[in-house]
């Protein structure tokens, strides 16, 4: 996983290898694997959670409310395409 401006040069650098796939995923920062929606409810939470983490005055319980309140099957979806791109790859 790399930034877009070093996935151009990876591929310039790379294409002509023979075990070397490449597969631009826009808009999931570090999850490729996951859907669109997923990473969007990740840094829902991640940002929730930074500001109940500042917060002083959370109690445990408050903190467990806090992550059971979030749908983590929502928030671990994966990307089937991406997926399927990974096992090619890997039949190769």
């Amino acid at each position: 996983m790399v930034r877009l401006d070093h996935f151009n040069i990876l591929k310039a650098e790379l294409s002509d290898r023979e075990n070397t796939d490449f597969l631009l995923v826009s808009d999931k920062g570090h999850n490729p694997n996951y859907t669109e929606d997923a990473v969007k409810l990740l840094g829902s939470f991640g940002a929730a959670r930074s500001k109940l983490v500042k917060n002083k005055k959370a109690s445990k319980e408050d903190k467990k409310n806090f992550v059971a309140s979030f749908d983590w099957k929502a928030m671990t979806a994966q990307d089937e395409a991406v997926w399927e791109k990974i096992f090619e790859h890997l039949e190769k």
